[in-house]
């Protein structure tokens, strides 16, 4: 099979610009590549049904059907402006980034673990996503796509953290007119990736990190970070501190490499080898952390009025397999939200979701009007059962695509593109051989 027959999906040059606006304009450009790529296919090599295949897609752009609508939407918009309606509802936002969780660790996602029985819970009462996406498996750039609802840009630097590196207004700045306060709270060093310049191009009125905290009867976890028990009480001072709605985000370390949960923490043995339990042991731990937080929200009455999110930022391959590559334990993360009133029963989401249809969702379920702009993504209430969403590789060698079913990498030609059926191989252990995958195009 010739894989230049399915690269024009998502072409991009092997070193992208800086500019924080390449991934909408590459794409962009990649619209004008779509048009002439089936002439560019060596027609010798592929079968009549591919042809046909091709020409198709090179025509959706006409329609509108195709993944790069989205971005040329987005492109062509003004900036969003949300307003309140007599239906609105201006609940507290609770956001929790998962530090390297990757949906089949945890119990929603692998019912025959028992490392996340809060997160398990929050599942079956809220609003289950059954294929949540990264948009980059990187923390820094998926701090971007989940309060600010864009593609980061993709390149490993973090340029969003550079003078005007965030193109549009992130969640922060679009509710501030609404009354909310905002904060930003991890354990883990602020000035990695330039963490703190970060925030502050997003938006968050207060940033905390590792050297904000009393590191006082608490133990270090990876690279001299503070187990996450250190964060509550903080957390919960800035939260009794408000008087109106507030967004709070949180970002787990624990689970980080090298996996390792506190010292004292009472460890189980899970199979599968070493490296495997301490990481299951670093997502049980962190499902306490949650349970507490909860908790200490429980008991000020705000279970009433908060929604909560929580999201892995990537997953992990843990060594096993290559973790700069797209496997699905890189790139397939838990996506829950829970609201006791937002959403008073159990919803389960199906076809593929990511990162950036975290904000479309919290602006739908609090009922706000859009008066001006578009989102990239799209909200979780909307039916996603056709949907190609694009992915990017950690340290940008290879970006690719995501269907319900289909899974497919093109590697800048540093090596063949891959190419999977997640429903007949959802590990994605196999990928389709040359004699099937011209058929499958």
């Amino acid at each position: 099979c010739d894989y230049r027959s399915m690269c024009f999906f998502f072409l991009m040059i092997r070193r992208p610009p800086r500019s924080t606006l390449f991934p909408y304009t590459t794409l962009f450009r990649s619209n004008l590549i779509c048009r002439s790529a089936s002439a560019a296919v060596n027609q010798s090599v592929i079968s009549n049904i591919t042809k046909l295949k091709l020409s198709q897609l090179s025509q959706q752009s006409a329609t509108g059907h195709n993944i790069l609508t989205p971005i040329t939407k987005l492109l062509s918009a003004p900036p969003v402006i949300l307003q309140t309606t007599q239906d609105s509802t201006l609940d507290n936002i609770v956001i929790i980034l998962l530090e390297s969780t990757r949906s089949d660790a945890t119990t929603p996602y692998n019912p025959k673990l028992d490392t996340s029985p809060f997160l398990n819970k929050m599942a079956k009462t809220g609003m289950k996503v059954n294929n949540g996406y990264v948009n980059y498996p990187y923390t820094a750039k998926s701090l971007v796509a989940v309060p600010c609802g864009l593609p980061p840009n993709p390149v490993l630097a973090t340029t969003e953290s550079e003078p005007g590196g965030i193109p549009r207004s992130c969640l922060p700045k679009l509710l501030k007119p609404l009354g909310y306060n905002s904060a930003f709270f991890k354990s883990s060093g602020g000035n990695f990736d330039n963490g703190r310049q970060l925030a502050n191009n997003i938006g968050y009125d207060k940033f905390t990190a590792l050297e904000d905290l009393d590191p006082a009867g608490w133990e270090k976890v990876n690279y001299g970070s503070l187990e996450e028990q250190a964060l509550i009480q903080p957390i919960m001072k800035w939260v009794d501190e408000q008087n109106g709605p507030f967004l709070l985000t949180t970002l787990t370390t624990s689970s980080h490499h090298p996996y390792t949960p506190p010292p004292s923490f009472p460890k189980k043995q899970y199979a599968g080898g070493q490296k495997l339990s301490d990481y299951l042991n670093t997502v049980r731990y962190t499902d306490i952390f949650l349970q507490e937080l909860f908790t200490e929200f429980d008991q000020r009455g705000l279970l009433e009025n908060t929604l909560f999110v929580f999201t892995g930022d990537h997953g992990t391959t843990l060594d096993f397999r290559d973790h700069r590559f797209p496997y699905q334990e890189n790139i397939h993360v838990p996506l829950i939200l829970w609201s006791k009133h937002l959403i008073p029963k159990p919803v389960t989401i199906t076809g593929v979701r990511q990162h950036t249809d975290i904000v479309p969702t919290i602006v739908d379920l609090l009922n706000l009007k859009i008066i001006q702009g578009a989102f990239y993504g799209m909200s979780l209430n909307k039916p996603a059962d056709v949907r190609t969403i694009p992915i990017v590789c950690k340290f940008n060698i290879c970006q690719g695509f995501v269907t319900n079913q289909f899974k497919f990498f093109y590697y800048n030609n540093q090596r063949p593109p891959d190419l999977y059926d997640l429903i007949e191989d959802s590990g994605d252990i196999n990928k389709i051989g040359r004699a099937s995958c011209r058929e499958r195009v």
